[in-house]
């Protein structure tokens, strides 16, 4: 498969917003001279063993379309473009494309990360001409370079991903361009070995949440998960608080999962032994969550769809014993007196000890979508 090596592309400096109480920076990214439908941030992106902080920006377009990953570096304060997809892909001009990394970006115990690609819109999809699917890739940090392991569901779209606890394996809900059926793929990061499982009533394909076990459960709807054992047996789990899973935590030292409904949108703690407690409200659509090293505590933003604003674009940090949830700071004020931007919300959260990554989709400041823009957020609870 291709692999490339990384480059120096644009480049931007943080800029402090507000200096304590806690210290809040941001910078826009810097984009690329490049066509495009919307400029977004679908995925969730990966703090490095090394402290650098992996993300990627979408063009959001079907045909040609093309995803751009940037590393931000704390020890410099600057974000920059190190590579795209489409370096690691024979592309066939006019074909359809990569216009989202919607699937979070997942560190592996030899500190590679793995992601996947997304197609940027259904509208109109065609397969063939080099595209068949969405692709897995590996991104060497170290080594500077991303490679491209192949589609991983031929047909299909990969907008969730998790690894298994010995962080060899990766779990990819792969989902059919027309309608909400789709498949659990397994893939042994070693081998490259695939299988994939059809999960009756699986559905909304957005997180795969993994117990201690090491068994993965999708959402299948009605309150209800379903996961699939090592030899294959699907089990049905109920009890969420809500009609869907939208994302879930890995494990914490104690074993517990973390997660969040949909309809309604509620926060929910599994133990160990797959009971659900229900932690209380999110106080909107939430996609994405940042949890501590400790597991005590877990960090949100609501409304990610455009509406953050709304609410000040809270970043929010729930207790996970108690489920007391907390304001940490209020992102709007901030953005839009510095850069003159609504924020429309998150898909990604990342936790660094006392450093919190946001990218936040954002629009400007008389535009009331929410997205146009992406912005890197850091909150530094330390100053």
């Amino acid at each position: 498969m291709a692999t490339a090596g990384w480059r120096e592309g644009p480049t931007a400096e943080l800029e402090v917003l507000q200096e304590r109480g806690p210290r809040v920076s941001a910078v826009a990214y810097p984009l690329p001279e490049a066509p495009y439908r919307l400029w977004s941030q679908w995925g969730k992106g990966v703090v490095l063993r090394d402290g650098r902080y992996l993300s990627a920006v979408g063009d959001e377009r079907g045909a040609d379309g093309n995803s751009y990953v940037y590393e931000f570096d704390p020890a410099t304060g600057r974000l920059t473009l190190v590579f795209d997809v489409m370096e690691v892909v024979d592309h066939t001009p006019g074909a359809w494309g990569y216009g989202k990394i919607h699937a979070p970006m997942l560190e592996t115990p030899c500190g590679d990360v793995v992601t996947a690609t997304y197609w940027g819109t259904r509208r109109g999809l065609v397969f063939g001409d080099g595209y068949d699917g969405d692709l897995l890739l590996r991104i060497d940090p170290v080594a500077r370079t991303v490679e491209n392991l192949g589609v991983i569901a031929e047909g299909r779209g990969v907008p969730s991903m998790a690894l298994a606890l010995d962080g060899r394996t990766v779990f990819a809900e792969a989902v059919e361009p027309v309608g909400d059926t789709g498949e659990l793929v397994t893939i042994d990061l070693t081998t490259g070995a695939r299988t994939s499982v059809s999960i009756p009533g699986h559905r909304t394909f957005r997180s795969v949440l993994v117990g201690p076990d090491g068994v993965p459960w999708v959402a299948v709807g009605g309150g209800a998960i379903a996961g699939v054992e090592a030899d294959g047996t699907v089990v049905v789990e109920k009890g969420l608080p809500g009609d869907v899973l939208r994302m879930a935590t890995p494990p914490g030292p104690d074993g517990t999962v973390v997660g969040v409904t949909v309809d309604p949108d509620v926060f929910f703690r599994r133990d160990p032994d797959g009971t659900i407690v229900t932690l209380g409200p999110a106080l909107g659509y939430t996609t994405s969550l940042a949890r501590t090293a400790d597991g005590a505590t877990v960090y949100s933003m609501p409304r990610a769809h455009g509406a953050a604003w709304t609410l000040g674009a809270p970043l929010q940090a729930l207790d996970v014993a108690t489920g007391r949830l907390e304001t940490v700071v209020e992102l709007q004020p901030l953005v839009e007196e510095t850069l003159g931007l609504r924020v429309g919300g998150t898909y990604s959260i990342a936790v660094d000890d006392t450093r919190i990554y946001l990218g936040v989709n954002a629009s400007p400041i008389d535009d009331e979508s929410g997205f146009g823009s992406v912005v890197l957020i850091l909150v530094e609870l330390d100053r």
